[in-house]
C-alpha cells in the first residue's frame, strides 16, 4: 500500500466539531445537548446501544439530517446546510455500514460518479481507477460491475473512494460486521494508513475488542446523550465501556456454559456433503451443545448450514433421527425439524412490513387456528409470552418488525424458530449489527436452547463469539472442515490461526471482481438486443419464405408504422422503468392526446394552426407526466397506485371530451409521418435516433450516469447528494411527452381521435420494454431496446394476420416470446436482474 503520510490537514484543534446537538422526531427526543469533537490523526470510537443516537450524530454530521439545536464544524469551516454535497466539500465522507454503491454500474463508474473522473483528459477512466484502488492494495478490476465484488471489496472501493475525495474525517460505520479475519485485519492496516496522513477515522463498531486494538480515543452515547467523550483507550477497560452503554455493569456477557459430560445424542449426521462450495463434509449435530461454524468467508461454512436448511443443493447424505433426509428442500428440513435464523434478517429471516405477532406465529398457525380461522387470542397469548421471555423492546406486539432495533429484529427472527417443533436450530451470525445488552441476551437465548435438548449451530466470523460462546466449534477452508475444536481447546488465537493459514480465500481464488470475456458479454445491456435482433431477423425471414407477398418494401414499411406509436409509448415506459417504477398511464395518455388532437383541430385547425395544435396536444402529455411525479414524489402516494389513478381519470376526461370515435386529424400530420425515406417512415427513423441520442447520454453524459444510479440503487444516490426525486419527477414528464408522441402517431395512422384505443398501449408498452430487456428493477438495459421490442410486437401482429391466424395466435405468440426473454436475460444476468435488495 502506497498512501502517502503528508498531511492533508489544515493545523486545526479538531477536523471535526459538533457543539450542544440535539434532534427530536415529533415528541421523541433522540439527542440531547450532544457536544463531539474528532482530532486530526486519530481513530475515534463512538459506542452505544442501538438507539442510542450514534446513527443521529453521525447522520447530522454528514448532512443527511438538520440539527433542532447545535453547529457542525468540519476542518474549521461551519456546515451552514443539511446537505451530503456541502459535507464532503467541507472534508467529511461516510462509509455506511450497507453499501452506497450503485450495483449496476462498474467500479470505475461508482468512483467516477462521485469524484468526476481524472483532471487529466488524457488519462482513461480505467486506468485513473486502477491507480486509485492500487493505493489499498486492492486487486480489483474497475471494469467489474459492482454487483459482482464481494462484501470486502465493496467496503475497499467506498473507502479508496472517500480517500481519493481527500476525506479529511471518515466515518466507517460497522465496517468488519461482515468480514472475515483476514479481511478485518486488511481494513486495520487501511485505516492505520488513513490516520498517518492526518486524516481522523470515526470508528463506530458493537464489537469492543476493535475498539482496543485500533482506536485511540473512545466517546459513548446512551438514550441520546453523551456520557463520556474523548477518553484515551488506554484508560478504559471493557468493562467501563460496556457500564457506560447501558448504564450498569454487567459482570459476564457469555452465558456459563454446562459441565456435558459423555457422549451427547447426534441429532442428526451429515455425511460426505457436497455441493457447489462443499467438498466431502462430514459432521455430527449433537443435542444439548452449541456447534460453532468458523471460517474465512467463502470457504464453504455457509454453505454447509444452508445445506442443511435445504436452501442450497447438495450430494451426499444427512441423516436425522435414522432417516435420510431429500436434499434442497426447505419444507422437508423444517419437516424433519431443523429452523433457520439467517443473516439476512429483512431479506429472508422476517417479513419487515408484517407485525411482531404475525412473523413469530406465520411459521406455526396450526396449534393457534380453528378450522380455516386463526384463533387471534392463541397467537397474542404466545407471542406476548414470547417477548417477555426474549425481553423484547416493543410499543406492542403489532408493531412492523422492520421498524424494530437490529437486536430487536434478531430476537423476533429466534422467537419465530422458536415457536415451532424445531430439534435443529441453525443460526448465521446471531449478533451482526447488536448491540452488547442484546447481545449478552441472545447468547442466554441460545444457551438456553442448547439446554433444552436442541442442537445449536452458530455460524459466526466473530472468534470472540465462537470461542466464548460454543461447546466445540469446526474452521472450513477450501469446502473442507480441516479442524475440530473441542471446547477445552477453543480461544480466539486457535480460530484465527487456523483458519488463516489453512485457508485461500476462495472469493479471491476464483479471481472474484476479474471476469472472462464470456461474462462481460453474458451480462452486458446489449446482449438483449443482439437477442431480440436477431429473433426479428427469424421472424422476419420466416414471413418472407413461407408467405406470398410478405416481403415488400410496403409492408415492411407498414409494419414500421404500426410500430411507430408503439415505440413511443415504449420509451415513455422506459423513462420510469430504468428508474424502476411502472407508468400505467402511458395508454391512456396516448388516448388522450389523440382525442386533443381532433379537437383542437375542430376548434379552428387549418394549416397555420397545426404547429400550435400539436404543440398543444404535447403539452397535455407532459402535464399528465408533471401530475404523476407531484403523486409519486410529493404526495409519496406509490407509483403503481398513482398511475392506475391517472389512467381511469384520463380515460374518464377523455370520454367526457369526445364520447365517441371521430374527429378529423390535421391533414398535414396525417401526410407528413407517411413521408418515406426509402422504405423507412421518417419519423421512425427519427425515434431510432432520438433513442440513439438517449442511449448515448444514459452512457456517456453525467445527467445520465446519476440517472442508472438513482436507477440502480436510490440509496446509494441520495447518499452522493444525486437529487433523486426531481429525476424522477423529469422521468415521469418525460413519459408523458413521448406517449403524446405515440398519441399523436396513433392519431395520424388511423385519422380520427378515441379516448380508449389507446389503453392496450399500456401493456404492450411493458412487454416492448421487457423484451428489449430492461431490468423491471431498474438500472439495467438499453434505451434502444423498447424501440426494437416495439417493432417485434408489430411484426407478429403482422405476421399472424398474413397467415389469417386471428388476434389470440398473436397475443399468444408475444406472450410466449415475452416468457421466453424474462426467463433468457434473466439467466444471463444471474440474480442481479432480479436483484432487489439494494432498493
Amino acid at each position: 500500500m502506497t498512501i502517502q503520510s503528508t498531511s492533508i490537514v489544515p493545523d486545526i484543534e479538531n477536523v471535526l466539531a459538533m457543539a450542544d446537538i440535539s434532534k427530536s422526531f415529533g415528541l421523541v427526543a433522540v439527542l440531547r445537548h450532544v457536544s463531539f469533537a474528532v482530532r486530526p490523526g486519530e481513530v475515534h470510537a463512538l459506542v452505544g446501544e442501538n438507539g442510542a443516537g450514534k446513527s443521529t450524530l453521525m447522520n447530522i454530521a454528514c448532512g443527511v439530517l438538520r440539527p433542532d439545536t447545535g453547529t457542525v464544524d468540519i476542518c474549521g469551516a461551519p456546515l451552514l446546510s443539511a446537505s451530503s454535497h456541502a459535507s464532503k466539500a467541507l472534508g467529511l465522507s461516510v462509509v455506511f455500514q450497507d453499501s452506497s454503491l450503485a450495483p449496476d454500474l462498474t467500479v470505475a463508474q461508482n468512483l467516477q460518479l462521485d469524484l468526476g473522473g481524472p483532471g487529466d483528459p488524457a488519462m482513461d477512466i480505467v486506468e485513473w481507477s486502477r491507480r486509485i484502488l492500487g493505493e489499498f492494495d486492492a486487486r480489483i478490476d474497475p471494469t467489474t460491475f459492482v454487483r459482482n465484488l464481494s462484501v470486502a471489496e465493496k467496503q475497499i472501493v467506498e473507502i479508496a473512494r472517500a480517500v481519493a475525495s481527500q476525506a479529511r474525517v471518515l466515518v466507517l460505520d460497522e465496517p468488519t460486521a461482515a468480514l472475515a479475519a483476514n479481511e478485518v485485519k486488511h481494513l486495520y492496516d487501511i485505516i492505520r494508513k488513513i490516520t498517518q496522513r492526518g486524516s481522523a477515522v470515526i470508528y463506530i463498531t458493537h464489537r469492543l475488542p476493535e475498539i482496543f486494538e485500533l482506536a485511540d480515543r473512545a466517546s459513548v452515547l446512551r438514550n441520546g446523550e453523551m456520557v463520556l467523550h474523548g477518553k484515551p483507550v488506554s484508560e478504559l477497560t471493557e468493562a467501563l465501556l460496556i457500564e457506560h452503554m447501558i448504564g450498569r455493569s454487567v459482570e459476564m456477557i457469555f452465558p456459563e456454559r454446562p459441565d456435558l459430560a459423555g457422549e451427547l445424542p447426534v441429532a442428526a449426521r451429515a455425511t460426505g456433503l457436497c455441493g457447489a462450495m462443499l467438498n466431502d463434509v462430514s459432521l455430527d449435530l449433537r443435542r444439548g451443545e452449541i456447534l460453532g461454524l468458523f471460517g474465512i468467508e467463502g470457504n464453504g461454512q455457509r454453505d454447509f448450514l444452508r445445506s442443511l436448511a435445504g436452501l442450497e443443493p447438495w450430494t451426499g447424505s444427512i441423516e436425522i433421527g435414522g432417516e435420510r433426509l431429500q436434499p434442497a428442500s426447505p419444507p422437508k428440513s423444517v419437516g424433519a425439524g431443523i429452523s433457520l435464523v439467517s443473516s439476512d434478517r429483512l431479506g429472508e429471516a422476517l417479513f419487515p412490513r408484517m407485525s411482531i405477532r404475525e412473523n413469530i406465529t406465520s411459521g406455526r398457525l396450526g396449534p393457534r387456528s380453528q378450522g380455516y380461522l386463526i384463533r387471534r387470542g392463541a397467537e397474542v397469548a404466545k407471542t406476548l409470552d414470547l417477548a417477555e421471555m426474549l425481553n423484547l423492546a416493543a410499543a406492542s406486539t403489532e408493531q412492523p418488525a422492520g421498524s424494530l432495533s437490529g437486536g430487536n429484529q434478531q430476537k423476533v427472527s429466534i422467537g419465530a424458530v422458536m415457536n415451532g417443533d424445531a430439534s435443529i436450530y441453525l443460526i448465521d451470525e446471531p449478533t451482526q449489527g447488536v448491540d452488547i445488552n442484546a447481545r449478552a441476551m441472545l447468547y442466554t437465548i441460545l444457551r438456553r436452547l442448547a439446554d433444552a435438548g436442541a442442537a445449536v449451530v452458530v455460524l459466526s466470523s466473530d472468534a470472540a463469539e465462537i470461542a466464548h460462546l460454543c461447546d466445540r466449534a469446526a474452521v472450513f477452508s477450501r469446502g473442507r472442515i480441516v479442524e475440530t475444536f473441542p471446547r477445552d481447546r477453543l480461544d480466539e488465537d486457535r480460530l484465527v490461526g487456523i483458519a488463516v493459514t489453512a485457508a485461500v480465500n476462495t472469493g479471491e481464488a476464483a479471481g472474484r471482481g476479474r471476469r472472462s470475456r464470456y461474462d462481460d458479454i453474458r451480462q452486458s445491456d446489449a446482449t438483449p438486443v443482439v437477442i431480440l435482433a436477431i429473433i426479428a431477423t427469424g421472424l422476419y425471414l420466416f414471413g418472407a419464405l413461407s408467405l406470398q407477398g410478405f416481403a415488400t418494401a410496403w409492408t415492411f414499411s407498414n409494419i414500421l408504422m404500426a410500430a411507430l406509436p408503439l415505440c413511443c409509448v415504449a420509451l415513455a415506459q422506459a423513462s420510469v422503468m430504468l428508474l424502476g417504477e411502472i407508468d400505467l398511464s402511458v395508454g391512456p395518455t396516448a388516448g388522450l392526446t389523440t382525442v386533443a388532437l381532433v379537437q383542437f383541430n375542430a376548434m379552428g385547425g387549418n394549416e397555420t394552426a397545426v404547429l400550435p395544435i400539436i404543440a398543444g396536444a404535447l403539452l397535455i402529455g407532459v402535464l399528465v407526466g408533471v401530475a404523476n411525479g407531484f403523486l409519486t414524489q410529493v404526495l409519496r402516494i406509490a407509483p403503481l397506485m398513482a398511475t392506475l389513478a391517472t389512467f381511469i381519470l384520463l380515460q374518464g376526461v377523455g370520454l367526457l371530451w369526445l364520447p365517441l370515435q371521430g374527429g378529423v386529424v390535421p391533414e398535414p400530420v396525417s401526410e407528413a409521418i407517411r413521408t418515406n425515406i426509402w422504405v423507412f417512415p421518417w419519423p421512425f427513423l427519427g425515434i431510432v435516433v432520438i433513442g440513439a441520442g438517449l442511449e448515448f447520454a444514459y452512457r456517456r453524459l453525467p445527467f445520465g450516469r446519476r440517472y442508472r444510479c438513482v436507477g440502480s440503487s436510490p440509496k446509494a444516490a441520495r447518499r452522493l447528494g444525486i437529487r433523486e426525486r426531481w429525476m424522477r419527477f423529469a422521468a415521469y414528464a418525460a413519459a408523458g411527452f413521448f406517449a403524446a408522441c405515440g398519441g399523436i402517431f396513433f392519431a395520424a395512422s388511423i385519422g380520427i381521435g378515441s379516448a380508449t384505443l389507446g389503453n392496450d398501449f399500456t401493456l404492450q408498452s411493458i412487454a416492448a420494454v421487457v423484451l428489449g430487456g430492461l431490468s423491471t428493477w431498474g438500472g439495467r438495459g438499453s434505451v434502444l431496446g423498447p424501440i426494437l421490442g416495439a417493432f417485434v410486437l408489430a411484426l407478429i401482429a403482422t405476421l399472424t394476420s398474413f397467415m389469417n391466424a386471428g388476434a389470440s395466435a398473436q397475443y399468444f405468440v408475444s406472450g410466449g416470446l415475452t416468457i421466453l426473454a424474462i426467463t433468457l436475460y434473466s439467466r444471463l444476468r444471474g440474480d442481479a436482474f432480479r436483484d432487489a435488495a439494494v432498493r
